[in-house]
């Protein structure tokens, strides 16, 4: 990963930046806020580790600027002696995906840079799915694209094609996909899943084959019919 290191004490910069690049991390390191921002706002930087206490600009303002010009899903860490509550608070309600105080371990800090790494990729892959069908498709958006060219879709279908894709292979009942679709609570007969069925699979064309029906138990999404 490509890591900022914003941080004005030259031997925990250092000492951060060892551990980093011995991970296999490209790291760039800023000793103030005003050339952290510079550095923003010319690349781009899968994490940035931030202090708050800061010379020129604090770690906060960084923190704001990259949320609200910079990029939402950047990932970034504040690093701080301080230890106050409503500092803390501050930090993660502007968008800090984690907070740790001075004095920490350096493998904390990685084994942390590798855990909201892998949330960030797993919050990616529910949102997004696709298969090498052609299809792709983005739930934030509900937008289902096939060979590049707009789908259209009915909330249902769109949420029944999206949970077969996000798992290839496994077979759903209709009740499991009640659940997923609606919750535990949401009375509704298994047979219309049967009617949602039957008009997705009219709109796929001829991937339709690609969804099984599998006697007695459900469906599922297969890409080798």
């Amino acid at each position: 990963m490509k890591i900022l290191v914003v941080e004005d004490d030259q031997d925990i910069s250092t000492l951060i930046s060892f551990h980093l690049k011995s991970a296999g991390h490209s790291v760039f390191v800023a000793s103030d806020g005003k050339k952290a921002l510079e550095g923003l706002k010319k690349e781009d930087f899968d994490l940035a580790l931030l202090d708050i206490l800061l010379p020129e600009v604090s770690g906060i303002e960084i923190l704001k600027f990259i949320r609200k010009e910079k990029d939402e899903k950047m990932m970034v860490i504040m690093l701080s002696a301080l230890e106050d509550d409503s500092v803390v608070i501050s930090a993660l309600e502007n968008g800090a995906d984690d907070y740790i105080t001075k004095p920490f371990s350096p493998r904390v800090l990685l084994a942390k840079i590798n855990t909201i790494r892998r949330l960030k990729r797993d919050e990616k892959e529910k949102d997004i799915v696709s298969s090498p069908t052609g299809i792709k498709m983005d739930k934030k958006k509900r937008k289902c694209v096939l060979d590049g060219k707009d789908l259209k879709l009915k909330e249902t279908e769109f949420d029944i094609l999206f949970i077969l894709l996000s798992y290839p292979e496994k077979v759903f009942s209709r009740k499991e996909l009640i659940e997923k679709l609606r919750g535990d609570d949401y009375f509704v007969v298994e047979r219309s899943v049967d009617v949602q069925m039957t008009g997705l699979r009219k709109k796929l064309g001829s991937l339709e084959r690609n969804i099984n029906t599998v006697w007695g138990i459900g469906y599922r999404w297969t890409e080798n019919p």
